[in-house]
């Protein structure tokens, strides 16, 4: 079994501050060391999952861009498969807060 992980540098009140950001994922096997993923998807919300818009993979980040106007929070669901051919799916609501921009 693996587990999607995500990265982003965070202020204390567990929010980014600024419009453009790249936010690290990886892939984790059950026994803590990193894998490989064979595929990984992940998209963005920024409406609690009422809506869903795909993200581009860029050397292990994915780059969140310009949330709309009034948005608070970032919500994300991922899917990834390992080179074993284990699968995850996973979907973390308000994953993150939008601070001041």
């Amino acid at each position: 079994m693996s587990v999607v992980r995500f990265h982003a540098l965070l202020d204390a009140e567990n929010a980014v501050s600024v419009d453009r950001y790249l936010l690290g994922v990886t892939l984790e096997r059950e026994d803590g060391f990193p894998g490989v993923a064979r595929s990984l998807t992940v998209e963005v919300s920024y409406d609690e999952g009422t809506t869903w818009q795909p993200t581009e993979l860029i050397g292990g980040s994915i780059v969140a861009l310009n949330p709309p106007p009034g948005a608070d929070s970032v919500s994300l669901p991922a899917s990834a498969e390992d080179p074993r051919g284990g699968t995850v799916e996973q979907t973390i609501i308000r994953a993150y807060k939008l601070g001041k921009r």
